[in-house]
């Protein structure tokens, strides 16, 4: 889950995103009366609490034009969004974002032939898309993940689209009282879909209170390892985040729980639009009083119905570009994200006794599987989007895959895994889906599970290894312990098969979250055999580790170190 960062830290962070208001003048403009104050104040706890809109906009003039359809749901902090318009280019295609990282997918001929046939809405005073919205169920294939540039010199004019948007929804109301003293204005009245409407000027964040004082200057710390720094494992690499297999229940990695786990669900991530690796520039002293709506994030043109729900908005994106932008607040379906977010939605609740029985099973299945076919996918923006593939034994306890970043795929690494560690060597030249058989005697080094952690944990890969690892045991497990500590999520599908989906909360995170808010889940099929794996990555995203019954080589069982 993606770490949330206060709305008062937005305003440094997208302070050029919304630079002014487009130039559009209405009647004589004024203050916001009170009751004007307290509607706009409410628009971002309205829109939380709607949950879900459809969203079309456009930006941009002539062959530069680009055109966005498709719907927000701010509860769970998700947009899912076609892209399209003249000046598309290689953003062509479909869209799916949380706050802070994008997930794309390139259109085909074929769909970039549908982008510009939308279906005409039956109620001729509502605007129609620009675009043909995005299928209802999303591609389960092609999407790439990457991390967004909302602000700064690098910004882009969608990412800071997307920013703005997440931006607009709250679990609380705006303080009216401070709306009030600020630039906002009361703009005029117009109708849209039948509905008439006031069109106010707001700021994109809201105000904060005015220090009363000058707080103590904090004492400066000691600097500490930075997580962030490049693995020195030298394989194609994410971020440190779980811990090495062991026995007992059913994890392998019992301490992998870092601050990811403790985060609130999505929704609440819908606070912050920033990405939680984004730091503001320096800024040069302020000119502008702290109720100018520049010192707010900018300026943004509202239009707000008699029950403060957003109609529309207008606001300026990097490049000094226009956007516009619709909000149909009776298109609202349900969205179902791609995989790197978490996929359809779940349900929490306690597993039943049959599924608590189906939990106990999965360890002594897989030992009766004795080894499987393993596909991986971790999408760890920024740091790499790596996928691999080859086999786990657990007879012998042991992994061996090839893995590589999608946007280097020629550049492999080999790795080996058993309970001690993992031994790795690299590789240039060809791209590989599984390693080489026999594996190459010589050129591994080796590193003990402790050593590829840092003070949050082991790499993202590692989680799903350990895991894998981790899921096979002669000892039967006991049901009640599943029906204390995991939780059923939803029924889904792997190529046409019935699955159930459950996460088993660590020790690390018994009593300190939800239910369905663990970092591991596990797809078992009716017999209990374990079908995938699922491991919530620290970037936000969901990394994959899939099980598919095959013949398995002889690995190499030779100890590591």
């Amino acid at each position: 889950m993606l770490s949330c960062l206060s709305l008062g830290s937005i305003a440094g962070l997208v302070g050029g995103m919304v630079s002014c208001a487009p130039e559009k003048q209405a009647v004589q403009a004024r203050p916001l009366s009170a009751s004007e104050a307290s509607r706009l104040g409410d628009m971002r706890v309205t829109n939380y609490r709607d949950e879900r809109a459809g969203l079309h906009a456009t930006w941009g003039d002539g062959d530069a034009q680009v055109r966005v359809a498709g719907w927000v749901d701010w509860k769970k902090g998700l947009s899912y969004l076609r892209v399209g318009g003249p000046g598309a280019g290689d953003m062509r295609g479909l869209l799916q974002s949380v706050p802070g990282v994008v997930a794309t997918r390139s259109a085909t001929p074929g769909e970039a032939a549908e982008e510009a046939n939308p279906a005409q809405s039956t109620d001729a005073t509502k605007p129609a898309p620009p675009v043909a919205e995005p299928p209802a169920t999303p591609p389960a294939d092609g999407w790439q993940v990457r991390t967004w540039s909302a602000s700064g010199k690098t910004a882009k004019p969608l990412d800071a689209f997307l920013s703005l948007v997440f931006v607009m929804a709250s679990t609380k109301p705006d303080p009216a009282d401070l709306l009030a003293k600020t630039e906002s204005r009361w703009m005029g009245q117009e109708r849209i879909g039948g509905t008439t409407v006031d069109v106010l000027l707001g700021p994109a964040v809201p105000p904060q209170p005015f220090p009363t004082a000058t707080p103590p200057a904090a004492k400066p710390k000691k600097s500490q390892p930075s997580s962030a720094e490049p693995s020195t494992n030298g394989s194609t690499t994410d971020q440190p985040n779980g811990d090495a297999p062991n026995g007992g229940q059913p994890t392998a990695a019992d301490q992998a729980t870092d601050d990811t786990t403790r985060q609130p669900e999505r929704a609440k991530a819908t606070e912050s639009a920033a990405p939680a690796t984004a730091t503001a520039s320096p800024s040069p002293a302020r000119t502008a009083p702290p109720t100018a709506l520049s010192e707010l994030g900018g300026t943004v043109r509202y239009w707000l119905d008699s029950g403060a729900k957003l109609r529309r908005f207008e606001a300026l994106l990097p490049g000094n570009l226009s956007v516009r932008a619709d909000l149909d607040r009776e298109n609202r379906p349900d969205l179902t994200a791609v995989a790197a977010f978490g996929g359809a939605p779940i349900t929490p609740r306690a597993p039943s006794k049959s599924e608590a029985a189906l939990l106990a099973k999965m360890r002594q299945r897989s030992l009766e599987r004795g080894g499987a076919r393993l596909t991986i996918a971790v999408p760890t923006v920024p740091t790499a989007n790596l996928r691999g593939g080859g086999w786990v034994d657990w007879t012998s306890t042991v992994a061996y895959l090839a893995v590589s970043d999608t946007a280097k795929p020629t550049d492999v690494a080999f790795l080996r895994a058993n309970a001690a560690g993992v031994a790795y060597q690299t590789k240039s030249g060809k791209a590989m889906d599984t390693p080489p058989l026999p594996a190459p005697d010589n050129g591994w080094q080796f590193q003990a599970w402790a050593q590829r952690t840092d003070a949050r944990g082991s790499l993202d890969i590692d989680l799903l290894l350990g895991e894998a690892l981790a899921s096979a045991a002669t000892s039967k497990d006991s049901a009640s312990y599943f029906i204390d500590h995991a939780s059923f999520l939803r029924k889904d599908k792997i190529d046409g098969a019935g699955m159930t989906v459950f996460e088993i909360a660590k020790p690390a995170e018994q009593g300190i979250i939800g239910r369905g808010q663990a970092r591991m889940r596990y797809w078992l099929d009716k017999t209990g055999a374990v079908r995938r794996l699922e491991a919530r990555t620290r970037s936000g995203t969901w990394a994959q580790l899939d099980l598919t019954d095959d013949t398995v080589p002889t690995l190499p069982t030779a100890p590591l170190g």
